[in-house]
């Protein structure tokens, strides 16, 4: 069976300074923040934090490239393994 690989590059989204700005916004009503910002970049956007660049999507195809086609190319922070993982559970994302 032949396996069909997509690439993928970095979709269109705001800066750093943008997002801090933004964070009141999130957290006041984060689904609305997200559903707003897929309206306005498409289904899969990007975030970026300080040091960090955030993909946020409802692409189906884009999430099974991820966490299952191509999942060895993603590694998970200290942070995300360790301490996150106490409070957020060890499911797939973490």
């Amino acid at each position: 069976m032949n396996k069909v690989t997509t690439t993928y590059n970095m979709p269109n989204g705001y800066s750093g300074t943008r997002t801090l700005l933004r964070s009141y916004a999130y957290l006041k009503n984060p689904i609305g923040f997200v559903c707003n910002n897929m309206k306005v970049y498409g289904d899969t956007y990007t975030a970026r934090l300080p040091g960090h660049k955030m993909i946020l999507t409802q692409d189906a195809g884009f999430v099974n490239y991820v966490l299952k086609d191509n999942h060895t190319n993603y590694g998970k922070s200290a942070f995300t393994a360790g301490r996150l993982s106490e409070f957020l559970g060890k499911g797939m994302l973490f």
